[in-house]
């Protein structure tokens, strides 16, 4: 009896802040919806190249066949920050809107990086660059669980992406209230929440622009922080 949504933004390899990927069944059961109700639907797969073990989804993309989901993902998430280049793959009835509508936003582009960038990736340089950086995350990636886990704090060791859910089992708030006091600035899962003044025991922590120094030492004053919390 209600109207359908007009648009979905999904992530669905790694939800966003969550890190859970949408299971094959829900995302069979996703398709068949935006299919039947005519629903485009924005992919922002940004993380898709950083797994550490077997292999990620597909695309939502690329078991379409309504050519309704337009994937989006960027180059300052693959290859460093200040890359500001992004790419879209679209069906062909929704090429020519989209041209149209970016004409209207951005007209000055940066060439030269887009060159730049393309003669890279035919050398074969995005491919030595992923290689080599899903080893580095994996690395932090199994750093950080160690050193959380030893804690004895809880979360769900993610396959892939570049950040960890962590259940503080307390209010977060008042953790990054503590930890901030011990020199670590960190953002509460409310920060997350449509809601901001619900509680919200998760923390979203990164893992690939730490050194394991830089992480050792952070991770360490979180511990403090919550313990100082839950007593």
């Amino acid at each position: 009896s209600r109207e359908p949504p007009a648009l979905l933004y999904l992530t669905p390899l790694h939800q966003y802040p969550t890190t859970v990927s949408l299971s094959v069944r829900r995302r069979r059961r996703l398709l068949a919806l935006i299919a039947r109700y005519n629903i485009p639907v924005i992919e922002d797969d940004y993380d898709h190249e950083f797994h550490y073990c077997g292999r990620p989804h597909l695309p939502l993309a690329g078991e379409d066949e309504s050519g309704l989901v337009v994937y989006v993902s960027t180059f300052s998430k693959l290859v460093y920050p200040s890359a500001r280049l992004g790419f879209c793959v679209v069906g062909p009835e929704l090429f020519g809107p989209l041209c149209r509508l970016k004409r209207c936003t951005t007209r000055q582009n940066d060439l030269l990086l887009q060159h730049a960038m393309a003669a890279w990736m035919s050398e074969g340089g995005l491919e030595r660059h992923l290689r080599r950086m899903r080893k580095v995350y994996g690395e932090r990636r199994e750093m950080m669980c160690e050193i959380l886990g030893s804690a004895g704090m809880k979360f769900d060791k993610p396959n892939g992406g570049m950040s960890l859910w962590l259940n503080l089992e307390t209010d977060s708030n008042k953790v990054v209230e503590q930890a901030r006091e011990l020199g670590l600035p960190l953002r509460p899962g409310s920060a997350y929440s449509l809601d901001p003044e619900r509680e919200v025991r998760h923390l979203r922590l990164g893992f690939a622009s730490s050194t394991e120094e830089e992480m050792e030492e952070g991770l360490e004053r979180l511990v403090r922080a919550w313990r100082l919390v839950r007593g």
